[in-house]
């Protein structure tokens, strides 16, 4: 029992690594499971593998960062989206709108917009 949940935490453990690796190599719009698994000295078969294992996809894990990184970057900075499209790895500004409105169902604007009313409404 107790090796069944060490084989867990390592598991999850190694999920963590690889988001933090896709969080730190975000920018490059190249960046893919190759990149990562360089990274973290495995072939890229053995990173599909491992992250299978923990139940995630790398495309998911680059996805769901960059959905969190865009929300708090929208939220707590006055960056342009522009910046943060290419911060966030996006080839063109309107790749990011579309993931935006796939993540919060609005364009990056209005989303930036709604969070800015809401922390006035709490304000209040």
């Amino acid at each position: 029992m107790r090796e069944a949940s060490g084989r867990a935490c390592r598991r999850i453990r190694f999920a963590g690594h690889a988001s933090g690796i896709i969080r730190a190599k975000i920018s490059p719009p190249d960046l893919n499971l190759s990149i990562v698994a360089r990274e973290l000295g495995m072939s890229l078969r053995v990173l599909q593998r491992r992250l299978s294992e923990t139940g995630h996809k790398f495309q998911e894990l680059h996805d769901d960062i960059r959905r969190v990184l865009a929300s708090d970057l929208l939220r707590v900075t006055a960056l342009p989206v522009s910046e943060i499209s290419y911060r966030l790895g996006f080839s063109a500004i309107g790749n990011f709108t579309r993931a935006a409105r796939r993540w919060f169902g609005m364009p990056p604007r209005e989303w930036r917009w709604a969070g800015a009313m809401k922390g006035q409404r709490k304000a209040s």
